[in-house]
């Protein structure tokens, strides 16, 4: 498996949520926030990278998202009457 390959898998409050592969090994660093299609919005509070196959947490990169805080939503602040709380 080549790291363009690599499997994305979310946490959110340290449950699996959902697996995606973005193309060009993009994955997100710490510190990111995420905007969801749904209007969520999270901030990466720690990645890991499985490299066993077999392994609890198997090979990709491994994201746990945190909700953001309402001092630190940053996009509810630019557009409050698009992103309400």
């Amino acid at each position: 498996m080549s790291e363009d390959q690599m499997p994305i898998t979310y946490y959110i409050d340290n449950q699996e949520k959902w697996t995606e592969t973005h193309p060009g090994g993009y994955y997100p660093t710490a510190g990111t926030g995420l905007i969801w299609s749904n209007g969520q919005r999270y901030r990466v509070a720690d990645v890991w990278f499985g490299m066993e196959k077999n392994a609890a947490m198997t090979m990709g990169v491994h994201v746990f998202l945190t909700s953001v805080p309402d001092d630190e939503d940053r996009p509810a602040e630019l557009y409050p009457d698009y992103y309400r709380a």
